[in-house]
């Protein structure tokens, strides 16, 4: 019985600015997505057809939905229709990212799920149909078609290429804390004083000296409802961090270093989850 099993990279944000809202309440933004080495694990085995089911494992394995509301399981929905395949699947989640950190846990889940069923059954998607297909699942599924770092825009969907300027070691703190990215766009609403930022693109390939420019603006709004976020932050950069900020809307931080930082421990952020990784470039 053939068996795949693929990984489901999490994502940072490195900087990240709301330049404005569509008519059907989607945010616009300009962000740099970036693919780390970190992430969950997905195994596909071959089921009976039309049969898919889902069973979850790992530490984050009871804070997230069993039902078809997981993109793992909506996404084999989508690859069975759009596709017609004859058999089924059964998927094996190893779910390490916690949700609510602003990691893309569960999208990239999506997206990862997509691409091996794209093998697994043989089909000859492209990527670029690949990408139409995430889209239906959420903005920022297409993302994790391609990975890597990504400059996105629209509501996160415009995705263009970008090679950072140097390879940052990366640390990665995940609070006990989970936020919920619908209340945070909600703090933006009403607001009118956005503008159009920089190029982050442009600044992220120049030189890491210029990557203190990046700017998230959920942390002005989410810090003072959690302060221990903008705490951490403070003790990153205070390492030596290039670059220090929110992913996303948090709970998540991260610090890029030019070299791993080995100052830093996990008594610095008391329980949160300290992970060194890399950025995939």
């Amino acid at each position: 019985m053939p068996v795949l099993t693929v990984r489901a990279n999490a994502k940072v944000n490195l900087g990240l600015r709301i330049i404005g809202r569509q008519p059907d309440g989607y945010h616009l933004l300009h962000t740099l997505f970036a693919e780390i080495g970190y992430g969950d694990t997905i195994t596909l085995t071959d089921a009976a057809p039309g049969q898919i089911s889902l069973e979850v494992s790992g530490p984050q394995a009871d804070k997230v939905p069993k039902d078809d509301s997981n993109l793992c399981l909506a996404a084999a929905h989508l690859m069975l229709q759009e596709t017609g395949h004859a058999g089924g699947v059964h998927l094996a989640l190893d779910k390490q990212v916690p949700p609510g950190s602003g990691l893309g846990g569960g999208s990239s889940d999506g997206a990862a799920v997509i691409k091996g069923l794209n093998d697994l059954w043989g089909t000859g998607i492209s990527v670029d149909i690949m990408e139409v297909l995430a889209a239906e699942l959420g903005a920022d599924v297409p993302f994790f078609i391609r990975g890597k770092v990504q400059l996105g825009q629209g509501v996160g969907d415009r995705l263009s290429p970008v090679k950072l300027a140097s390879d940052p070691a990366v640390v990665l703190v995940i609070p006990p804390l989970r936020i919920d990215t619908a209340w945070a766009y909600g703090l933006f609403d009403g607001r009118t004083d956005l503008a159009e930022p920089e190029d982050y693109g442009e600044i992220a390939e120049t030189s890491p000296i210029r990557w203190a420019e990046l700017h998230n603006d959920f942390e002005e709004l989410v810090f003072p409802h959690h302060p221990q976020l903008g705490e951490i932050k403070a003790v990153l950069r205070g390492a030596g961090a290039v670059y220090a900020g929110l992913s996303g809307s948090g709970s998540a931080v991260i610090g890029l270093f030019d070299s791993p930082a080995e100052n830093l421990t996990d008594a610095n952020f008391g329980a949160a989850q300290v992970i060194e990784t890399r950025l995939i470039q």
